[in-house]
């Protein structure tokens, strides 16, 4: 597998809004940059094999890193950098599943005009923007993407029992807010999560499971103090 600077093609390639709305270069802040590192020194730079439990704050951008990592993913591969890969996200409700969706998209959207040698200025150019998407992608409804040479694939879905994971194979899993995830007879998260992550070889791709605290009893809290005492694969 070949060593990536994540890092270095998303603060180079992508835009992102700050917290006024503004598009801006997407450069790490101290908290990205730091949570960042640890992962390059816990699974070295080709970032393979990533099984986190991250138990975070809000509004620090963890979950913006990760987005940038999968669309990376998403590029190369149709490119012919690395492997073809196949995404998802899992988010616990719709607006915050839409949110992923849209910060995929623009990351994604400012690599193909950047391509182009446009810039910043050129993001309100729709028409332009669609002409790209129409020569980089073969599907392309929002939050079911597939790259058109290669087949690179990008899903993002709400926590629910019909998307529950089962059979085929995936690279990269996102669990958003698992924390958060329908706790019934019919879906809960332990339920969802062992069954999809079981689509993602041994040793290879990303699992990441982010989210805030909830309580002690749920299935992410379990499965952090899990890692915590260095029991089971997830760090």
């Amino acid at each position: 597998m070949s060593k990536i600077d994540y890092k270095a093609f998303i603060e180079e390639n992508f835009f992102i809004k700050n917290k006024q709305g503004i598009l801006v270069p997407f450069v790490f802040n101290e908290v990205q940059d730091n949570w960042y590192q640890d992962l390059i020194n816990e699974y070295g730079e080709e970032l393979q094999g990533i099984r986190e439990n991250d138990l975070k704050g809000r509004q620090f951008g963890i979950s913006s890193v990760i987005t940038g990592i999968f669309a990376t993913d998403f590029i190369l591969s149709e490119l012919g950098i690395i492997p073809i890969i196949d995404s998802d996200i899992y988010s616990h409700k719709d607006s915050e599943t839409d949110a992923h969706i849209a910060r995929f998209n623009l990351f994604l959207n400012s690599y193909m005009i950047q391509d182009q040698g446009g810039g910043i200025e050129q993001m309100e150019d729709i028409e332009a923007i669609e002409k790209l998407r129409k020569a980089f992608l073969e599907i392309d409804n929002g939050g079911h993407l597939k790259s058109r040479k290669r087949g690179a694939q990008y899903h993002a879905q709400t926590a629910s029992a019909k998307v529950s994971g089962r059979g085929g194979t995936k690279q990269n899993i996102h669990w958003s807010e698992p924390a958060f995830y329908p706790n019934t007879q019919i879906m809960n998260a332990k339920q969802l999560m062992v069954g999809a992550e079981k689509q993602v070889p041994d040793n290879y791709g990303k699992i990441f499971r982010e989210s805030t605290g909830r309580t002690k009893g749920d299935y992410f809290a379990e499965e952090y103090y899990k890692a915590k005492d260095g029991r089971g694969v997830f760090k």
